[in-house]
C-alpha cells in the first residue's frame, strides 16, 4: 500500500520516506472563481554521510520567488521562505516510528517531531500519525492524521483520512474527512478519485481587502468546503518524469457554496527510488 503514496508522491510519502531524493515540481492551478496560480518549487533530502544514514539533510519549498527570503526577518517573507535543516529517523520503538527535525525558516529556528503506528484490523490497516512543531516565530502547532486503508481489488487502494490541526495565533481547529480511491492501471499510470470535507470550528474569510486591517466574515463553525477531484498521473520518461492532471470542483462558503471548477496540472521531476515506498 505504501507504493501508492510513493507513486503519487503525496505529502504522506514525502513525510515518511527516508530515501534520498531531489524533486522539482511545476504546479499550474486554474479556477473559475479565482485567479490562476503558477508555482515552481524544489525539495531535496540527502544523507549526511554513508555512516550516518539515519540523518538526512533537507531543504523544502525552494521557489523562484522565495530564494531571496532565506535569511529574511520580515514576517510575511519569512512565512514563504524555504525550510532548511536536518531530519533524524529514529529506530522503531514499541511499534512507534518517529522522525525528528531541526531547521530554520528565514532566520527563525524550529523543531518538529512526527510519530506513527500501524495496526491491522481484519482487511484494514489503521495508521495514526501525530506531529508537533515549535517555531521561534510562529510558536506552536500540532496535527493529527488517521489513515484507514484497505485493498478492494488487485492494484487498488481505498483510503479514509481523518485530520485535525491547531496552531498558535490561528482561531479554532481545522478538521477534515477525506475518501480516496487509488487505482493502478499499470506500473506507470495511476488514477485517484477523492472526496473531501473541510471545516474549522471558527472559520473566517476576508470580505474586504481594501480596509486596514482587512474586513473578515463572522466566525463559522462547520463544513466550509466540499471538494471532489479526479487525478490521472503517469510516468512518461525514465521513471523520473511524471505529469498529473487533476480536474475537480469545490463548493466553498467563501463563494456562497457555488461551484468553483478547477483544473490542476503537475509536472514532476523526481530523482529517487520512489518504487520502494
Amino acid at each position: 500500500m505504501n507504493s501508492v503514496d510513493a507513486f503519487f508522491q503525496n505529502d504522506k510519502f514525502l513525510e515518511e520516506t527516508d530515501d534520498a531524493y531531489v524533486r522539482i515540481r511545476f504546479d499550474a492551478n486554474f479556477q473559475s472563481k479565482d485567479d490562476e496560480d503558477f508555482n515552481l518549487k524544489a525539495s531535496a533530502q540527502l544523507p549526511l554521510s554513508r555512516s550516518k544514514k539515519e540523518f538526512k539533510f533537507f531543504i523544502d519549498d525552494v521557489s523562484q520567488d522565495n530564494t531571496k527570503d532565506i535569511a529574511t526577518d520580515d514576517t510575511e517573507d519569512q512565512k514563504s521562505a524555504p525550510e532548511i535543516g536536518m531530519h533524524y529517523f529514529a529506530p522503531e520503538t514499541y511499534g512507534i516510528e518517529s522522525k525528528y527535525s531541526v531547521g530554520i525558516r528565514g532566520i527563525y529556528p524550529f523543531v518538529r517531531a512526527r510519530y506513527k503506528m500501524v495496526f491491522e484490523a481484519g482487511e484494514w490497516l489503521i495508521e495514526p500519525v501525530q506531529s508537533f512543531k515549535y517555531s521561534v516565530k510562529d510558536d506552536f502547532e500540532e496535527e493529527t492524521n488517521v489513515y484507514f486503508d484497505t485493498q478492494l481489488e488487485e492494484l487498488s487502494l481505498f483510503r479514509i483520512q481523518l485530520h485535525r490541526k491547531t496552531k498558535s495565533r490561528m482561531d479554532g481547529m481545522d478538521y477534515s474527512l477525506g475518501f480516496s480511491y487509488f487505482w493502478a492501471i499499470s506500473q506507470g499510470i495511476g488514477v485517484n478519485l477523492s472526496q473531501t470535507f473541510w471545516g474549522n470550528t471558527e472559520y473566517k474569510y476576508v470580505t474586504d481587502e481594501t480596509t486596514d486591517p482587512v474586513t473578515e466574515s463572522d466566525p463559522y463553525g462547520g463544513i466550509s468546503n466540499y471538494s471532489t477531484a479526479l487525478s490521472w498521473r503517469q510516468s512518461v520518461w525514465r521513471k523520473w518524469f511524471f505529469y498529473e492532471v487533476r480536474p475537480g470542483v469545490n463548493f466553498h462558503r467563501q463563494y456562497d457554496y457555488e461551484p468553483n471548477y478547477t483544473i490542476r496540472i503537475y509536472l514532476d521531476f523526481y530523482f529517487g527510488n520512489y518504487l520502494k515506498g
